[in-house]
């Protein structure tokens, strides 16, 4: 389990901006340096001002919050109204992911995972805690879109009768390690220690607009996990490129 500092939420809609500081806090931790951290009310500040998104003009009635970039997913037609349902974000995956970018140490961003199986994103986000660096996974709760932090996780432990096993993606989970800035955890814990067959139930999806049916998963970017292979891997792979390439010239001679 990750040793990340949880931070509870200022707003009930501030969910976003409490998972950027506690990923961008242990980013910094974990490049070993020290950065004056913004406020959650700077997060959102740079959310809204950031997002790639536009909120469609004349929704009726206006999400809360709103701002003007706001990411809204089309959910289709009301029989009772005949106008357009829209579902908006709060702070959108696009939205976060950019802000992360922004503020965490450089090469250590994420990036936004669409998977449209959920064992899929239960590997992406296991294959963050277990990378290099090691970095906590960002996804949503449930279909309200309630974004949280994922920090560890126990598997194969056949000793705990009161944690079944369950098979979710590559892996047999007994529970995960949840920190989420709405609830904290129990007897002083900040995390939850979540069951792997409830995890399984609130591991959230979009429930409509493009990526309907698609689990929206924050993982750390594989552009900047290339970046930093240990320097012999560049070695080998260039001594291997060379190797190759005069078998190729040897052979055609």
């Amino acid at each position: 389990m990750l040793d990340v500092e949880r931070a509870g939420q200022d707003k009930p809609f501030f969910c976003g901006p409490a998972c950027a500081w506690m990923y961008v806090k242990y980013a910094w931790k974990s490049k070993g340096a020290v950065s004056p951290m913004p406020a959650q009310a700077d997060f959102w500040s740079f959310i809204t001002a950031n997002s790639p998104s536009m909120q469609p003009a004349g929704i009726v009635p206006p999400p809360d919050p709103s701002y003007p970039k706001q990411q809204c997913d089309d959910c289709g037609i009301s029989q009772q109204t005949g106008k357009t349902i829209w579902s908006c974000w709060s702070t959108s995956p696009e939205g976060l992911a950019t802000t992360i970018k922004a503020h965490a140490p450089n090469l250590y961003g994420v990036e936004v995972k669409y998977p449209n199986i959920k064992g899929n994103g239960i590997d992406l986000m296991i294959a963050a805690l277990d990378g290099t660096p090691k970095l906590p996974a960002i996804f949503t709760k449930t279909s309200v879109n309630h974004w949280c932090l994922l920090i560890g996780y126990l598997r194969d432990d056949t000793t705990r009768p009161d944690l079944p096993l369950v098979s979710l993606g590559s892996y047999n989970l007994n529970a995960l390690y949840v920190l989420d800035p709405e609830t904290a955890g129990s007897s002083g814990n900040p995390f939850l220690f979540v069951k792997a067959s409830d995890f399984s139930s609130q591991y959230g999806s979009i429930t409509c607009g493009t990526h309907s049916g698609e689990y929206p998963t924050l993982v750390p970017d594989y552009a900047w996990s290339f970046k930093l292979k240990p320097w012999w891997i560049w070695v080998v792979a260039v001594v291997s490129l060379a190797i190759l390439i005069g078998l190729y010239v040897w052979a055609g001679s």
